[in-house]
């Protein structure tokens, strides 16, 4: 017997609608603009000198022959504002790939499950659950005055097969914080309002001894966001300080090319972050290209049975399957599956043949990998970019080719 997926809401005992948020957005765009910005304008405008100077230098055999204003303003008014666009765009349409419709979790007698758009793609069962709750807490004082206020909440719902669901909420007022969330959901569907998070709770016992509050599979894959964040601070900074060095001082231009050398070495050392969860996605996309396409059945008896691709249907052992949703298994529709056929070995007792399913994929964790991959593409090619802009402007003011 069959079990159907459901394809509407799914009614429950209560449902929690989980949204990214336009401030994830707004962070990001805001960040671009007042860092990644005027650095990568910078060293395109002076670039574009160079290259203008460097192709008239060849033309005219004049080795101390330079572009007049009129065309060197031309030129930056062209490009610039295509870099500007670039800066600006790119990293929110990153962060737009990595959204795969509405997603909500919902929980009721039978467990908790996240979906993402209409298909399941967490589901912990109740009797598995366990309940992880942390409350952050802003103290204000003034004068004798003690005032203490919620500013965010996390829950995170785990079992011990590593499935993880996490909704969090957080005080409008701290939109645009750093630290009132953990690093790790600033770019994974999580936020929620205040009362569903307070029904959730209520609508599980607390565990005895709550696990920590850590990254599911997928926000593992991204890591280095605390290394990341330092690194992109610490080469912004040393921007600014040569830019300083060298409008007080103009005998200062070595250093301020060493400078901008090591901030380019820093821009590319952040890259590390997408190359992760790049080569992480991909190796998991190799270690499924070979799966099959196959179907599972529940028999009145509650066995499960598997249609191959073939047309065989033979009795499934999953005790070695280990999927997000722990129901993949009874879930309608066809899938790609990992599966080692077991052939009889003894058919004088009547033996059957089994198949062994390792793993399960599903169309939307499918087209969830293609989206991160593309992303991950953009976003390090981005990184990369930029960071060859600042170590080649670096250069030439070390190298004193360039002037300003």
């Amino acid at each position: 017997m069959q079990l159907p997926t459901p394809t509407k809401r799914v009614p429950g005992v209560g449902e929690a609608s989980v949204s990214l948020g336009a401030n994830a957005f707004l962070r990001l765009f805001v960040f671009a603009a007042l860092t990644g910005g005027p650095v990568g304008l910078l060293a395109t405008a002076g670039i574009t000198v160079s290259v203008l100077e460097l192709r008239l230098r060849l033309t005219s055999n004049d080795p101390q022959a330079y572009v007049s204003a009129p065309e060197r303003d031309a030129a930056i008014l062209v490009i610039v504002p295509l870099v500007a666009l670039v800066v600006l765009v790119l990293p929110v349409v990153c962060l737009a790939l990595r959204r795969s419709g509405r997603t909500r979790v919902t929980w009721d007698d039978a467990g908790v499950t996240e979906w993402e758009g209409d298909s399941v793609r967490t589901f912990i069962p109740r009797a598995a659950a366990r309940i992880a709750s942390h409350e952050t807490v802003r103290t204000v004082r003034r004068g004798a005055r003690v005032s203490k206020f919620k500013v965010s909440h996390v829950v995170q719902v785990s079992d011990l097969q590593g499935r993880r669901i996490t909704v969090a909420w957080r005080d409008p007022l701290y939109r645009l914080s750093i630290g009132v969330l953990p690093l790790w959901m600033r770019r994974r569907p999580v936020l929620t309002k205040r009362e569903s998070i307070e029904g959730l709770l209520a609508a599980f016992a607390p565990s005895d001894a709550p696990p920590a509050i850590e990254p599911d599979e997928r926000s593992a894959r991204r890591a280095f966001a605390g290394l990341s964040t330092v690194l992109n601070l610490v080469a912004f900074g040393l921007c600014g300080l040569s830019l300083y060095s060298i409008g007080a001082n103009n005998a200062a231009r070595e250093s301020a090319g060493f400078l901008l050398i090591v901030a380019g070495l820093l821009f590319a050392v952040a890259a590390l972050r997408p190359i992760r969860e790049y080569r992480a996605v991909a190796r998991a996309t190799r270690q499924l290209a070979d799966a099959q396409r196959v179907s599972f059945d529940v028999t009145p008896h509650g066995a499960v049975l598997v249609a191959l691709s073939d047309g065989r249907a033979l009795p499934a052992d999953i005790s070695k399957l280990v999927h997000s949703d722990s129901l993949v298994h009874r879930r309608a529709g066809a899938v790609h599956a990992i599966i080692d056929v077991t052939e009889s070995a003894d058919v004088y007792r009547g033996e059957p043949t089994r198949a062994v399913v390792h793993a399960v994929d599903t169309d939307v964790e499918r087209a969830e990998r293609r989206r991160i991959l593309v992303a991950n593409a953009l976003e390090i090619a981005a990184r990369l970019v930029h960071a060859c802009l600042v170590l080649t402007i670096g250069a030439l003011i070390f190298t004193r080719i360039q002037r300003f």
